[in-house]
């Protein structure tokens, strides 16, 4: 495997992690308000829970913006709100799905966890908005600027890409290998014309030899 192959897998696990990085990470805020509003709610009391999560729903958008909410399964009613997810509205109208509870009881999310199912389809889940709730009677954030969403990288094309990709480096190691082959022909023609020359010129010059020596030996004596 050449330096260019080896670039064009670099680049392709450089894109691919694009796409990972881009990737929505649960927050430090939401985290702390999860345990506030959320720790110790019963695991087996559905009902309870959903109270809960509504709760927590509605202070993570007072304070971190509308694109946060809660969801439910598609084509079901708001009564089948999740009891212990919250979501994340992804510019692209997928959501980001963090699962709050064990059932155990745990609390799930921490800072920086990623979605425990992410872009989730509009035909898998449906989006529930909450109104902003300031449960926590911390003071106002002031006003909500829109979240311009973590892009996500479409990878739908990578491959064709990557054949592109791999097509050039080919033809431009093809045509090394071609300048390597003309350079060398090159050098071997220029040898083998200065082997016949010099071959020549030795070859006259032994014959001249005594004729010049003679000469030589002329104007010594006189």
């Amino acid at each position: 495997m050449t330096l260019k192959h080896v670039t064009a897998f670099a680049l392709f696990f450089y894109l691919l992690h694009g796409s990972v990085a881009a990737q929505m990470l649960f927050t430090t805020r939401a985290t702390e308000i999860v345990h506030i509003l959320y720790a110790g709610v019963d695991s087996q009391d559905d009902a309870m829970r959903r109270v809960a999560i509504r709760g927590v729903c509605e202070q993570i958008v007072f304070e971190l913006g509308p694109q946060w909410g809660n969801k439910k399964r598609a084509g079901l009613g708001d009564e089948f709100r999740s009891p212990d997810s919250i979501a994340h509205l992804n510019t692209d109208g997928t959501i980001d799905v963090w699962d709050v509870q064990a059932s155990s009881g745990a609390i799930l999310v921490f800072s920086g966890k990623p979605p425990d199912h992410p872009h989730l389809p509009s035909s898998e889940a449906a989006f529930m908005p909450c109104a902003p709730v300031n449960h926590l009677a911390i003071p106002n954030p002031g006003p909500i600027l829109p979240n311009p969403g973590t892009p996500h990288l479409d990878l739908s094309r990578l491959e064709t890409k990557l054949d592109v990709l791999t097509e050039r480096l080919i033809a431009h190691e093809t045509a090394e290998a071609a300048e390597r082959e003309a350079q060398a022909q090159y050098r071997e023609a220029v040898r083998t014309k200065w082997a016949r020359f010099w071959k020549g010129t030795m070859k006259v010059g032994w014959k001249l030899a005594p004729v010049i020596g003679g000469l030589l030996a002329g104007v010594i004596g006189s």
